[in-house]
């Protein structure tokens, strides 16, 4: 199940995925379902990922999805 097909199914939307220091890696770790192995950062990540739900500046998402693709080329 990908984060969009829960938030249509469950009728949550991201603030409630992401309250609490809590991310969709969470949820699905806690329902059972198969995550990626855990990087060292992990719980750092996981927990951060809800600050990002504020941004609305396009410019500052782009770059973000630069870095996060690993883009060696991506300017920043």
């Amino acid at each position: 199940m990908t984060l969009a097909q829960y938030l249509e199914e469950s009728g949550s939307d991201l603030d409630d995925v992401y309250s609490n220091g809590r991310s969709w890696s969470d949820l699905r770790a806690d329902a059972g379902l198969p995550l990626l192995p855990a990087g060292p950062e992990e719980r750092t990540l996981r927990r951060a990922c809800g600050r990002l739900l504020h941004l609305d500046d396009m410019e500052r998402i782009e770059t973000y999805r630069r870095l996060l693709t690993n883009d060696s080329n991506a300017p920043c």
